[in-house]
């Protein structure tokens, strides 16, 4: 076995136990089977370096949405504070 398979399974290894020291219900309100609690148990070995690469490129568009969602959020909760500043 060569020493990059072996430094990727002991990156799953460790990977996977913090993950289950890490309560994703009570740390972040998500379910076993939320689509990213399913998403960071998932094992990235058995995928190709061109379908990782993808992944990245996905997640990072999730990012960007997720950013987006925030600022959005963020505004809305701003004018609200402000509406309620002139009554």
């Amino acid at each position: 076995m060569g020493y990059g398979i072996m430094k990727l399974q002991e990156k799953a290894k460790y990977h996977e136990r913090i993950m289950s020291d890490f309560d994703l219900e009570e740390e972040m309100g998500l379910s076993k089977d939320a689509a990213l609690a399913v998403l960071l148990r998932e094992d990235l070995e058995v995928h190709s370096a061109e379908v990782l690469k993808m992944r990245i490129s996905l997640l990072q568009d999730e990012i960007k949405r997720t950013e987006e969602a925030i600022a959005l959020k963020s505004d809305a909760q701003k004018r609200a504070e402000d509406f309620f500043k002139k009554i």
